[in-house]
């Protein structure tokens, strides 16, 4: 029996264009030198990782940091609502807006994550001492 594969609909193209729009304008940012140090490269999550809410994985040198990228206001809102993905920094890429103030943003909330991370490990080797 041939499975059939199911169409995309409408928000589904959507949030895959917003993406791809992602890892690519990121990668282009990357080859111009415009990471800082502490950041290595984004790659996409697995699918069982996209059910959890993850889209994206950043690497750093803390570790991976997820994130979710969302195309609209809403679906952003709608998203970091949900008490379970308070966790999972939200990105918009709403096809308007400009990518230059999208990195900036997203430099800023991953160097939150990465203080918080480093704030932790501190602590524990502290406590540990």
């Amino acid at each position: 029996m041939v499975e059939r594969i199911k169409p995309l609909d409408k928000g589904e193209r959507i949030g895959l264009a917003a993406e791809r729009r992602f890892l690519e304008e990121t990668q282009k940012r990357r080859d111009a030198g415009q990471y800082p140090p502490w950041l290595g490269f984004f790659d996409k999550a697995r699918p069982d990782e996209d059910a959890q809410g993850i889209d994206m994985w950043a690497y750093t040198d803390v570790g991976k940091i997820a994130l979710q990228i969302k195309a609209s206001d809403v679906e952003q809102r709608k998203f970091e609502s949900r008490e379970n993905r308070k966790h999972i920094p939200a990105l918009n890429l709403h096809r308007h807006r400009k990518f230059d103030e999208i990195f900036k943003e997203l430099i800023e909330v991953l160097s939150e994550e990465r203080e918080e991370r480093l704030e932790k490990k501190k602590i524990e080797q502290e406590s540990n001492s």
